[in-house]
Formats: C-alpha cells, sequence, structure tokens
C-alpha cells in the first residue's frame, strides 16, 4: 500500500484519489498471482508424468512450464477445464486443495472490500458533519452555548476517534 501511495504522488490529485482502490487491487492480485505461482511451482516438477493429458494433447510437445501455470489457474479459479488430470494420489488431493484455497481468497477479497465501506461512510459523516458545523457558524457561537456546547464536543469527539480507529484498521482508505 505503501508502494501506490507513493507511485500515486507523481500523478497529481486524481492518483491520490485513487491510490485506495489500486492498493486494494495490487494487493488482491498480488495474492492471485502469488498463489498461482505457488501451486505451478508446486506441480510443475511432476508435469508431464504425473498427469494424464486429454486426447490430442501431446504431453511432449508443450510447455511443462505454461501446463504448470495453465493448470494452477484453472484449478484456483474452480474452473478445472479437465485437459489435464492429476495420476497420483496427493496430485488428485492437492489440485482440488488448491480449488478450495482459490475460493478462499475470493471470498477474503469481497470481504476484505465491503469491510472497507463502512469506513469510508464514517469518515464522510464526519466531514460533512464538521462542515455543517463550520457553515452554520456553530463554532463561533459555542462560548454562548453552555448546556449543548458539551454534547456537541462530544459527538464530534468520538466520530474523530472513530475515523482515527479505521484509519490504522484500514490504511487503505488513507
Amino acid at each position: 500500500m505503501h508502494g501506490v501511495w507513493m507511485a500515486s504522488r507523481h500523478l497529481g490529485d486524481l492518483g491520490r484519489r485513487l491510490s485506495g482502490a489500486a492498493a486494494m487491487v495490487a494487493a488482491i492480485g498480488g495474492w492471485g498471482v502469488l498463489m498461482v505461482l505457488g501451486w505451478a511451482l508446486i506441480f510443475g516438477p511432476w508435469m508431464p508424468d504425473g498427469f494424464l493429458y486429454a486426447p490430442g494433447a501431446d504431453p511432449a510437445t508443450r510447455s511443462t512450464v505454461v501446463d504448470a501455470l495453465y493448470l494452477s489457474l484453472v484449478s484456483v479459479t474452480t474452473m478445472g477445464f479437465g485437459d489435464i488430470t492429476p495420476l497420483t494420489p496427493w496430485l488428485r488431493i492437492a489440485t482440488p486443495i488448491e480449488g478450495l484455497l482459490g475460493f478462499a481468497l475470493l471470498t477474503a477479497a469481497v470481504s476484505w472490500v465491503l469491510q472497507v465501506y463502512p469506513a469510508l461512510t464514517r469518515r464522510r459523516v464526519l466531514a460533512l458533519r464538521l462542515m455543517t458545523l463550520h457553515r452554520s457558524g456553530a463554532v463561533e457561537a459555542v462560548p454562548s452555548m453552555e448546556t449543548t456546547t458539551a454534547a456537541l464536543l462530544l459527538g464530534v469527539a468520538q466520530q474523530v476517534e472513530q475515523v482515527h480507529v479505521d484509519l490504522i484498521q484500514y490504511s487503505e482508505t488513507y
């Protein structure tokens, strides 16, 4: 996230506004790429002997690196075309485990995105409340408001603290 923020500084105001979303996409994409590459490294040494190829697909004419990446990608996305099928028992168990982990990655990514929205909403509500207080002249009238001043300041202080916590927990909202 820090790297995306530093890179976005060179893109001006638009880059800064899009840096949070870009950082989230980069993090989720990074997780996916690392998962696919990791599983391809597991499958690679077993290519082509540990797998059964569909009729018409000659393993001798194919690249084992590309086949390992292909198998990993279709497994992590749970598409599983079936043109490359594991033969050895442990590979027959490992391939569906990769699919389950891919589904878990998708679930985690969606959950993460959905958790960020309430934090952004709380920050926007605080900004609108502070802007409304400023425009209404309430700040200048605070000394003459004795009973409502404490409630007003307490409410604003609570919102500021919540936004502070949100910024710590969800740095991508910065």
